[in-house]
């Protein structure tokens, strides 16, 4: 049986079938793909508008798991209660610290019930409101936790962060209530009821209702209980607590340590008591509301308590270290945002405007303070940039943010985004799809089986049912399937699904598409099946089976064929051949046989082919089949293969007609194409086999099938006919084509020996159009009328298509004017409606003809007849020579002799005027045609605003010869006038800034009506002002100009470069791309002084000087002052400088003038440039002040230094006092009065001893030096003590140090009679050297002063006395 083959050829065939694309069943490669989804961070969609986020190019989409929402942002959450509850035990205080680097450590109890303390200290310091001692640094960590205990709140922050706590909450829920406890071994304040946090009144009594404190042991069973009071109701005898009005409630409490006194478990229980207000109160409830916990501490068994009341009350437990006081503010905002329940969500809408999906959702699943939004479907992402918009509702309020989600691969590190703390690519394995028969249990489905098995695993996301589409290669059957998704399952977890379809042979039925049965021929064929996730393009799986039935081979041969020789061609159809060739046997009935070769061809069947041979004799074992000697008039060949037989029918020839070629070769059809009015000759033939019949003499009838073709005879009198008897089996007869014929034919044929042969097709083309001419009746640029010239007369179906200006524009024909000539061979199209302005085609240009539908579109060759025109003319002024550019519509002609003949100016009363520039060119890169005048007499020729023409039938032509005619189109001249003849600047009203700008034309304005101005900056940037020239003043002939701008920069005074070109414009809003026209501004600002500064000689015995800085160079030409002082307030001109020496400039812009002591400027006056006419400088343009000026304050700078020395008590008397102790030998002192004696330290603090038992020297300073200081000498010249003056400047800054009434500093070295060793110098005379600098202009000058004092030793006086006894 042919299903029956060994395994090897069914391995064989698997290969094959897997080669060739089909065959075995495969499954698609696994891999990833991922979800976009919520972190366990919650989304305040309020806060992330304009969010983006990148994930892996494997995300595929937003899951149905949906986002997870903290909630609505302005909406008000449901109310919730809390009372906070606060450790103030002595513990939490700390009694000595630890500096480092990072943090501080508090401590307390150290030291205790030892006798020789391990824990030293260096320093007692107030840290954060507690007098603490600082350890010793490099203490141990390990040593203080042996001796010391850990302070729960060394930074004194847990009243703060509760107070913040409370605010967070009224911000968050305004509607709840909140009360604070506080307790140490017993409770230290409390509220008798909970307060509203919606009125900032209470909300600011409650805040400052309990103090910071301290007090010893740890009681938690009362404080626990009474915020149980507060939160379910109480009583106490008659006194009734109601319980807090909201539903929602929690405890929050901060503690330190293992509670030491009440039973603490006694809180939790269903009733309980508690001492507060001197009454004994019981609770009504047995309800344990949530207690969030918060133990600050080291030592977790000391928090074991804390853990176990948050544990038992189903809340949390949180361990801060003590040294992290910004940790406990973050505890306690994340307690509140479990606590404080964001308002619930109606609805989430999720929309992707990159493929148009959307998804809406109102299942809300709350989750540990925020909102699990599933979603109805999912919302693909598509490759590249998502826009996706998010809309959260509930109630009135509507939240909605716009991110984008950029789905692709990074090279490097995926650069993060606002959304990546909350959303993430959550990714697992993809969609896997798999395909096996029912039952033969083979890679491949085979003749037993009946079904294909579908597997499916993937994540259904909420599908019913999950569609797979199968189709077939070789027998294109297309079958869809829905694999069912069992209710209840999970949308967002991958699991296995399975399906199956019937497989049935195509041979029962044929192939029906869609019938939901797989139909596949005999052989070898191949099933795909592919899986799309809806509304997920990007989550897809494919899987391959092959499919095989048993096949019938299937042999055929060429039935039949004219002899007695030719070649038969063989092919075998046979699916379960797997080799590339194979065999058929060929046999002939007179014995001779064949075996033939067939090779595989690309469609999968086998050819090949063999010859035969009649009236020869059998050669046994050749490659050619012989039929005998004899020639039978019908014979057979037959072929077999396998069970399949075949048979060829051999005739032998008869009599039939072929045409004959130039070249005398026989052919069997042949193609005739000529054009109205040609001809062509055909030659008919008679054969036997491959040669003439010269014996066939019959009639040949000859018909064509359209009356368009005509058959002539070839004798000298042509005439039309019909049939022509052969001779010698031949007839030759002449074509001719009448009219156009697309698709005819002649049919050539002799009855008598029942042949027939057709010439086809017969093509009779129509004869061409000769031209399309293109005109310009009315000279606007525009076409305006095409004439057809036609070699045949124009007829009804004709048609036409008109290009212009290139050749994807068409005319529109159908809506032309048409007319013909009288004999039709003319053809005219007005077009009514305007065409586009062009008079030269973009290229070359091929009209379209054709006769009638039927026939195709030829080309006929377009002739422009339509003249250039101008399109735009704009007049460009210059120096000496003003050009007039003309751009016209196409390329003119280089020859412009005469050039005043090439545009005209046309007045507005129609009349013409010649144009004769100096000189005509073409510009060859632009094509525009260029006319130069001279500027002092165009006006006379053209002027802007004018408009001009082509000149009718002048020396402008085209390319094409084309000249402009009566009618031409005319453009206005765009331009702009002259330039002024000048253009200066002014500074009106002396202050430095340049405000006026006076133009002189030579005659009125015509088309200008704005001028612009330009000055530098005083960095010599240029600052632009443009006015409209109704803004100006005019004189009587509106040629002169006068315009205040706003002012320039301060102290720009000068023109930029030589000649100040270029720094005013004219522009005209009427011709606004026509450029603008330059000219120069002229200086008239006078220069003025920026700086001036008067300095003092720094050594009092040579002259002062005074320094002045220009706003531009100046020169001092004449003589007479350079510069006046004064007050401009007083008097305008001041008075002059009379310098002792000639002053000096400096690169023009600085000047220094050398003065004595009769220059009496003082502060609060002003120096400026000397007036006209007796002043001296001038800027480099002439420009010298008038009576008024710009002044400049004048600025002085630092006197010498002055240093007075005086010794308040020359001999200092010591009869054995006592030094204080911390006192330095020096000490300095300061006094704000000098008839005042109340010396104080330069922090403000009385003096540590006496002043009268100091000596020292007394300093009187007209300025602060800048260092300094005093040394004392023994007669020795031995230093014993020094002091130096540092810091004397920042502190007479920070005012700590303060002039006296007479204007100067008074400062006391105050020394206590002590050496550097902080001993007490013997009884002599010491010399003291107080000594002082200051800088002035890079130098150094230094003061020394000396004084002589005394120090006289005496015993104490009881001691002397009992010597004199």
């Amino acid at each position: 049986m042919r299903n029956e083959r060994p395994f090897g050829a069914h391995l064989a065939l698997i290969v094959l079938f897997a080669l060739a694309g089909a065959g075995v069943s495969r499954v698609q490669a696994a891999g990833q793909r991922c979800d976009l989804v919520s972190q366990t961070q919650c989304l305040d969609v309020s806060k992330l508008d304009g969010a983006t986020i990148q994930v892996p190019l494997s995300t595929t989409r937003i899951s149905t798991k949906g986002l997870n929402l903290c909630g609505v942002a302005g909406s008000s959450p449901e109310p919730t209660d809390i009372v906070y509850v606060m450790d103030q035990s002595i513990s939490m205080v700390p009694t000595a610290i630890l500096p480092g680097a990072e943090d501080t450590s508090g401590w307390f109890e150290c030291n205790r019930n030892v006798k020789d303390p391990v824990i030293k200290y260096v320093d007692t310091v107030l840290f954060h409101g507690s007098k603490v001692s600082v350890v010793k640094p490099g203490t141990s960590y390990a040593d203080l936790r042996k001796a010391c205990s850990v302070a729960g709140d060394p930074y004194s922050v847990r009243l703060t962060t509760v107070q913040n706590a409370v605010r967070f909450q009224a911000e968050k829920s305004p509607n709840s209530y909140a009360s604070i406890v506080s307790f140490h071994g017993e409770m230290d304040a409390a509220q008798m009821s909970m307060t509203q946090l919606s009125t900032p009144a209470k909300l600011n009594s409650l805040l400052g209702a309990v103090p910071l404190m301290s007090n010893s042991g740890t009681n938690y069973e009362e404080p626990l209980t009474w915020a149980r009071i507060q939160l379910y109701g109480g009583k106490s005898g008659e006194t009734v607590i109601a319980p807090s009005v909201d539903a929602s409630k929690a405890i929050i409490m901060i503690s330190d340590g293992y509670p030491n006194t009440g039973t603490w478990e006694n809180a939790l229980r269903a009733s309980n008591k508690v001492e507060w207000d001197g009454k004994t109160w019981t609770t009504s409830s047995n309800i344990i509301p949530p207690i969030y916990t918060i133990y600050l501490g080291v030592d977790t068994s000391a928090g074991a308590a804390l853990s176990t009341l948050a544990e038992r009350s189903n809340a949390a437990y949180y361990r801060i270290p003590p040294n992290m006081p910004d940790s406990l503010t973050r505890v306690i905002q994340e307690i509140l945002g479990k606590v404080i329940n964001s308002v619930t969500p109606d609805s989430l809408f999720v929309a992707n405007s990159t493929n148009g999906q959307a998804s809406h959702s109102t299942v809300v699943t709350p989750a540990s303070g925020s909102y699990q939004m599933a979603l109805d479907s999912l919302v693909a992402l598509e490759p590249g940039s998502n826009q996706i918009k998010v809309t959260v509702k509930q109630g009135a309020n509507l939240i909605t943010a716009n991110w984008t989600v950029l789905v692709a691969d990074s090279t490097g590190p995926r650069p993060q985004g606002a959304l990546d703390p909350y959303l993430i690519a959550q990714c697992g394995p993809a969609s896997a799809l798999s395909l096996k028969p029912d039952k033969s249990g083979l890679a491949w489905a085979d003749t037993a089986d009946r079904n294909i098995v579908i597997g499916l695993t993937t994540k259904p996301e909420g599908n019913a049912s999950l569609p797979i589409s199968l189709y077939t290669r070789k027998s294109t059957d297309a079958e869809p399937v829905r694999i069912a998704v069992p209710a209840g399952s999970a949308p967002e977890t991958s699991k296995a699904f399975g399906g199956s379809i019937p497989w049935q042979n195509l041979s029962s039925t044929g192939s029906v598409v869609g019938d939901a049965v797989l139909r596949s021929g005999p052989g070898w064929d191949s099933a795909r099946a592919f899986f799309q996730m809806p509304r997920d393009r990007r989550d897809t799986a494919s899987a391959m089976i092959g499919l095989h039935h048993a096949s019938v081979p299937v042999l055929a041969m060429t039935p039949t064929l004219e002899g007695p020789t030719g070649r038969i061609q063989v092919a075998v159809l046979d699916s379960e051949v797997t080799t590339t060739t194979l065999t058929v046997t060929i046999k002939h009935r007179l014995g001779d046989s064949l075996k033939v070769k067939l090779t595989r061809g690309a469609d999968g069947l086998f050819y090949g082919s063999f010859s035969f041979a009649g009236g020869i004799a059998v050669v046994a074992k050749d490659t050619v089949l012989q039929m005998g000697t004899v020639l039978a008039q019908l014979d057979s060949i037959a072929g077999t293969y396998l069970s399949q037989k075949a048979t060829t029918l051999v005739t032998l020839p008869s009599a039939r007609l072929r045409f004959v070629d130039a070249s005398g070769t026989p052919l069997d059809s042949i193609a005739l194409g000529l054009a109205v009015g040609g001809k062509t000759r055909v030659t008919v033939q008679a054969f036997i086999g491959s040669e003439p019949c010269l014996t066939c003499n019959n009639w040949l009838a000859m018909a064509p099938t359209d009356p368009g073709i005509s058959i002539y005879s070839t004798t000298a009198t042509a005439k039309r006919i019909d049939s022509l008897r052969l001779s010698a089996g031949q007839a030759v007869v002449e074509v001719r084509g009448l009219s156009p014929v697309l698709a005819g034919s002649i049919v050539f044929r002799a009855d008598s020996i029942g042949s027939s042969i057709s010439a086809r097709p017969v093509r009779v083309d129509p004869l061409l159009p000769d031209s399309v001419v293109y005109f310009d009746d009315d000279g606007d640029g525009s076409l305006d009328r095409a004439d057809v010239f036609l070699k045949m007369p124009w007829r009804d179906g004709n048609r036409l298509l008109l290009p212009w200006d290139d050749s994807t524009k068409l005319l529109d024909v159908a809506a032309a004017d048409m007319s013909l000539s009288p004999d039709a061979l003319k053809a005219s199209f007005v077009f009514k409606s305007s065409t586009p302005l062009a008079t030269a085609a973009k290229g070359t240009l091929l009209a379209k003809w054709r006769h009638s539908e039927i026939w195709s579109w030829s080309d006929v060759r377009v002739v422009d007849r339509i003249a250039p025109v101008p399109l735009r003319a704009i007049l460009r002024r210059g120096t000496i020579f003003d050009t007039l550019r003309v751009s016209a519509s196409e390329r003119i002609w280089p020859a412009l002799t005469p050039n005043g003949k090439l545009v005209t100016n046309v007045f507005p009363n129609g009349a013409l005027g010649a144009i004769s520039p100096r000189q005509a060119r073409l510009d060859a890169a632009t094509g525009e045609l260029i006319l130069v005048f001279p500027s002092d007499s165009i006006d006379l020729q053209v002027n802007p605003g004018d408009s001009v023409r082509f000149t009718r039938s002048g020396s402008l032509r085209d390319s094409m010869g084309n000249a402009p005619g009566e009618f031409a189109r005319q453009v206005i001249v765009e331009g702009l006038d002259h330039a002024p003849q000048s253009a200066y600047i002014f500074d009106t009203d002396a202050d430095g800034r340049a405000d006026r700008v006076v133009v002189h034309f030579r005659k009125a304005l015509a088309v200008t009506d704005r001028i612009g101005f330009r000055w530098p900056d005083t960095l010599g940037v240029l600052q632009s002002r443009e006015l409209p020239v109704s803004a100006a003043q005019f004189d009587s002939l509106d040629r002169v100009l006068a315009f205040d701008v706003e002012p320039f920069a301060f102290g720009a005074t000068a023109c930029p470069n030589e000649g100040c070109q270029n720094l005013g414009w004219l522009a005209s809003t009427r011709f606004p791309d026509v450029g603008t026209v330059p000219f120069a501004v002229q200086d008239r600002i006078d220069a003025i002084i920026l700086r001036a500064h008067y300095a003092f000689s720094a050594s009092g015995r040579t002259l002062d000087t005074l320094s002045l800085t220009f706003s531009e160079p100046v020169t001092n030409a004449a003589s007479g002052p350079w510069v006046s002082w004064g007050r401009p307030s007083r008097d305008s001109f001041g008075i002059a400088t009379i310098p002792v020496e000639s002053p000096r400039l400096v690169g023009g812009v600085q000047a220094t003038i050398l003065l004595d002591s009769s220059f009496t400027a003082s502060l609060g006056d002003s120096v400026r440039i000397s007036s006209r006419p007796t002043g001296a400088l001038s800027d480099m343009a002439g420009n010298l002040p008038g009576k008024f000026a710009f002044w400049t304050r004048l600025q002085f700078g630092a006197p010498q230094l002055i240093l007075e020395a005086s010794i308040p008590t020359p001999v200092v008397i010591d009869r054995g006092g006592e030094i204080p102790v911390g006192q330095k030998p020096i000490t300095l002192l300061v006094r704000k009065d000098p008839y005042d004696s109340s010396w104080t330290t330069v922090q403000g603090e009385a003096p540590m001893q006496p002043v009268g038992s100091y000596s020292g020297m007394i300093l009187n300073l007209n300025r602060i030096p800048e260092g300094g200081g005093i040394y004392i000498y023994d007669l020795l010249g031995t230093a014993v003590v020094q002091f130096e003056l540092t810091g004397l400047i920042e502190a007479a800054n920070a005012g700590q140090i303060e002039r006296t009434r007479r204007g100067d500093y008074q400062i006391f070295l105050a020394w206590d009679g002590r050496d550097m060793n902080g001993q007490k110098v013997s009884t002599g005379i010491y010399i003291a050297r107080a000594f002082g600098w200051v800088t002035v202009d890079n130098q150094r000058t230094m003061i020394n002063v000396l004084k002589k004092m005394g120090i006289r030793r005496e015993l104490p006086i009881n001691i002397r006395r009992y010597n004199k006894d």
